[in-house]
């Protein structure tokens, strides 16, 4: 048990500050990379869960490993492999140990995001961690992320330290739409493609804003949505009645192309914002009236936020090592995990099966039945006072351990 590290953990990753779009578009896995990926690393010994965080702003591949540092150098291989020819350039970040973990909290606080303080990311990154459950690909200390990162954000927003606004990639796109359209006359026409969680803010903030009509497009039409929601099979008969659109649906694969906007006229263009990952918008060959957005042509508007503050990010450090700490604590205990669980057994066994038979044999004269009770309610409080002792002894030494490692 001595051998194995503080924190089990090793992440892998880009984000838009160091690849573009385009390359990030190619390391969204689907399940069965993802479990071949996990097999793999099972295979050689070098991890037990997989969980793949993929959104607007980052790439990431995250491990429980009891050798994370060798973990990592296998993922950067097989990411960079799996973004192809540009692969051999790209400029990974490596995290492990609690460096990963820390690094990973900040995220799920939105504190790396390119909107600051975004609070989506979070349950980005407890999806991606639900998904990996479903899939198979979880593990103890990775279930133990999510409840980590979960305190942590309790901690941040009991403290106000984290970003009340709706902020995030969804705000920036319509704020591009917005700057577009300042001075049109009349509302703009904006199709809203894909109404999954980033989609429907998007649509809402469309909705509610004066210079715009929206007109939401789905894969799947909910039947009370028909007529107000457009099929995404009538894509091209809806892109040639708009002003712009946004696309932010969850596939896999592209889905239009420079077919799709044919039908649109050329005397009035055409603004699209893709804020898809992967990118769902084919850039080559698109007509010259149509102008393409996407994330990297996104740049953070002037809104403050809680996050950006000195004694914000003071208190929110402060949440993170409360959580870090919590989280050591947590995968040190797991070594001790069979133990206490024979302790607990063997607990429940004495207090329900054995005392019992002992009172019964012993006791059986004893007439009156609130003084049995009695009797054998104080012999079951030494049991579970034993125990707690004994539970208690090894989380300390677990703790002083942790400390030493940290």
């Amino acid at each position: 048990m001595t051998g194995r590290p503080a924190f089990p953990i090793a992440a892998v990753g880009c984000d838009y500050r160091v690849a573009p779009s385009r390359v990030r578009s190619k390391l969204v896995l689907d399940r069965p990379a993802r479990q071949k990926l996990l097999g793999e690393l099972k295979d050689l010994g070098a991890a037990d869960g997989l969980v793949e965080l993929a959104t607007c702003n980052r790439n990431e591949w995250v491990v429980s490993s009891d050798r994370p540092d060798w973990a990592a150098q296998l993922l950067v291989a097989k990411m960079k492999a799996t973004a192809g020819p540009t692969g051999r350039r790209l400029r990974l970040y490596v995290h492990t140990g609690r460096e990963a973990l820390e690094h990973l909290l900040y995220v799920s606080a939105g504190a790396k995001s390119l909107v600051t303080g975004e609070r989506q990311i979070a349950g980005q990154l407890f999806s991606a961690l639900e998904l990996a459950r479903k899939e198979g690909t979880s593990s103890r200390i990775l279930n133990g992320l999510g409840t980590a990162a979960g305190r942590m954000l309790k901690l941040a927003d009991d403290s106000g330290c984290r970003c009340r606004t709706g902020r995030g990639v969804h705000s920036l796109a319509v704020g591009a739409l917005r700057q577009r359209f300042a001075q049109k006359k009349g509302k703009a026409k904006v199709a809203v493609v894909g109404l999954g969680s980033i989609g429907a803010k998007v649509l809402g903030l469309i909705e509610n804003d004066p210079l715009f009509t929206a007109l939401p497009c789905n894969r799947t039409v909910k039947t009370e949505d028909a007529g107000r929601v457009y099929p995404l099979e009538r894509l091209d008969e809806l892109l040639a009645t708009v002003d712009a659109a946004v696309f932010c649906t969850g596939a896999q694969a592209q889905i239009a192309g420079p077919e799709t906007f044919a039908s649109k006229g050329k005397d009035s263009g055409l603004i699209v914002v893709d804020i898809g990952i992967p990118e769902q918008v084919i850039r080559d060959g698109l007509p010259p009236h149509v102008e393409l957005i996407g994330l990297d042509d996104l740049t953070e508007g002037g809104t403050s936020c809680e996050i950006d503050d000195p004694s914000s990010a003071t208190r929110l450090t402060r949440a993170v090592n409360a959580a870090t700490d919590d989280f050591a604590h947590f995968c040190r205990v797991g070594s001790f995990g069979d133990i206490l669980g024979t302790v607990r057994k063997g607990s429940l066994d004495i207090i329900y099966d054995k005392l019992p038979s002992v009172l019964e044999k012993h006791l059986s004269q004893m007439t009156s039945s609130s003084a049995r009770k009695a009797l054998e309610q104080e012999l079951r409080g030494l049991v579970r006072q034993y125990e707690s002792e004994l539970l208690s002894t090894v989380k300390a030494i677990t703790k002083t351990n942790t400390d030493k490692a940290t």
